[in-house]
């Protein structure tokens, strides 16, 4: 867990890239004094973020592409 608010937003940076390369969810657990603290922080500079590829798996509306059919009950009428 994070001991200072610096220390969460730098772990929040890491947890969103790690939700992003593995395709988990990630909690920050804080305790209720970091809670109530109230620091001055750095936020990374654009340079240093990382750039988030495309992805033809996430569910966007198919726009522009055919539907990708994940679960389907239509059945033939010969079957």
């Amino acid at each position: 867990a994070p001991a200072t608010i610096q220390e969460m937003v730098d772990l929040m940076g890491k947890a969103f890239d790690l939700v992003d390369e593995y395709r988990n969810p990630v909690m920050i657990l804080g305790d209720g004094i970091l809670g109530q603290m109230m620091e001055g922080v750095e936020f990374p500079a654009e340079e240093t973020q990382v750039t988030i590829a495309e992805k033809p798996w996430a569910t966007t509306g198919a726009k522009g592409r055919r539907p990708n059919v994940i679960n389907s009950l239509f059945l033939d009428p010969v079957e």
